[in-house]
Formats: structure tokens, sequence, C-alpha cells
């Protein structure tokens, strides 16, 4: 009968087996969890590959989602710890395809409470050096536990301090670095600005009025240039600076930090810009916003 029925009705059929297909297709795939899954995004190469990845760092994790460990506050509810684990999955993902090289291990994750009106603290991390991991931490105050943009700014907070202030930092000797406080002031802007951009960057849903850490400085400046050239340039600019600083790091302990990251986001600009003729808006943009520091004494 069916055999009948497909060879006088032909196209019929043909719709109706496709159907199925469409249906058994679709269930696979959303049962392997490869339908709709942000995660996804990390198991694809890197839009270019880092020619030096630090210690500790890499750009290919292990499948799946991100290893986290929370510590037994109650907040950590299983439906907290599943949103927190599904976000900085998506922002590992999201630094990969940037080619920016993440931490293979993280802190456990706390909560903090503040100790009084004037405590501004709203995160912290504790990475004492020569400490295993493990016994690092990253805490959130209890008030920003459901804040999802501000726990995933912890992450990007962290991959940089891992990248900029680890052992094999682009920066140089570090020790003998920070005995400039002029170069600590450039250090730790350039810390926070990259972390602050790429995590709004990554939500992607800032509008009219912007949040106050994208009003100033290195961070202002970056979503400016991102509103004028776009989202993918500004990223991918800035993915191949700090390649350009893991693969020529600071030999000149003389030389300006801000000058050196200057150096270094001028060789991204070139690798992401056809012609070249951006870079003098974009170094416009930088000097508006008081970037570097040292220029501006």
């Amino acid at each position: 009968m069916l055999h009948g029925y497909w060879k006088t009705r032909p196209i019929t059929g043909y719709a109706v087996f496709a159907s199925i297909g469409a249906v058994i297709f679709g269930g696979y795939w959303w049962f392997t969890g490869r339908f709709s899954n942000p995660s996804e995004m990390g198991k694809r190469p890197p839009l270019h590959v880092a020619g030096k990845v630090p210690r500790g760092m890499t750009l290919h994790p292990s499948d799946g989602d991100i290893r986290l460990t929370f510590k037994s506050s109650p907040l950590y509810t299983e439906r907290v710890q599943r949103r927190i684990t599904r976000d900085l999955t998506s922002v590992r993902d999201y630094l990969i395809r940037l080619g920016i090289p993440v931490p293979i291990d993280l802190p456990p994750i706390g909560t903090l409470k503040k100790e009084g009106r004037d405590d501004m603290t709203t995160t912290y991390s504790y990475t004492p050096p020569g400490v295993p991991t493990y016994q690092w931490k990253l805490m959130l105050d209890e008030t920003i536990v459901n804040d999802r943009v501000q726990i995933t700014n912890l992450y990007c907070q962290y991959v940089m301090q891992v990248l900029l202030f680890g052992p094999e930092s682009p920066f140089g000797d570090l020790p003998q670095t920070m005995e400039n406080t002029g170069n600590w002031s450039e250090v730790t802007t350039i810390d926070e600005g990259l972390s602050t951009y790429l995590n709004f960057s990554f939500w992607n849903k800032v509008r009219q009025k912007r949040p106050f850490a994208l009003t100033g400085f290195l961070p202002g400046a970056l979503w400016d240039i991102r509103e004028k050239l776009g989202r993918d340039f500004t990223d991918q600019m800035l993915g191949y600076t700090l390649k350009a600083m893991a693969d020529g790091p600071r030999e000149n302990m003389q030389e300006n930090i801000g000058d050196y990251f200057m150096r270094k986001l001028k060789i991204g600009e070139s690798v992401v810009d056809n012609d070249g003729r951006r870079w003098r808006e974009i170094e416009d943009i930088l000097h508006r916003h008081k970037f570097p520091l040292s220029k501006n004494k």
C-alpha cells in the first residue's frame, strides 16, 4: 500500500519522507547538545592561533562546559550554578574565538559580605604567587550573585590577570616594572580596560546610555572605536594585539608601558585594517580619552 501511494503521489511521498528525516535529524542534534548550544563556538578553531600561549593557559580547553568549583555558599543553588557555568562557558568560547588564551584551571568561586556602607567591593580575586590554583579564590558580593554581567566580568578580569601578570607576562620583569608608579598606573589601566571592554562586547547589549565602566580612559576609548568601526573589527584588533604582546614581550625595561601597548595595538590594527587608514582615527580616540596616561602628564 505504501509503495503504491508513493508511486502515484511522488511529490507528497518525498515531502513526507523529508519531514520525517528532519524530525529525526533535529532530535539527534538537540539531544546531543549540538543544537543552539553557545559553548559549541569554542570547539571551532580560533580565528588565529597565538604563536605563544603562556603556561597554565590554553586555546583548546576540554570539551563541554567549563569546570567550576563553587564554595559552600547557600546562594549557589543548583540553578544558579548551572547559569553561571553556562555563562562562563560562553564567554570562554568567545575569547578563544578571538585567539585569546584562557586559564586551564579556575579558582573556587565564593561569596562575600560587604563590611560596611563604605565598602564598595563587589568582586575580587585572591591569587597569591607560588600557591596552587585550587587554593586561590574568586569572590562575588552576595548582592550580585544574580548579576550575569558582573560575573562574566570577574572571569574576564581573571583571564587578563593570568595573561598579563603571570610568569610569562608580556610586560617583562614585573617587579622591576612595578617599581615605577607610572608603569603601575598604565598596567592597571590596560588590564581593567581590556577586561571591561571584552566583557561588554561579549554581551553586546549596550544601547543608548553606556554604563559608567565604559565612559572613560581605555574602556571608553575602545567602546568609541567599536561604535565607529564595528564590533568585529575592534574585537579582532584586540585579539591580534594580545597575540603581538605574547609574541614580542617588552624587552627594554625603560620603555613606557603605555607606549609599548600602543605599538602592539598598532600591529593588531594593521592586521585587520585593509589600507591602514583607520589607525589615525583610533589614535585620536585614544588620546581624547587620555590614553596612554604618560601623554597627559
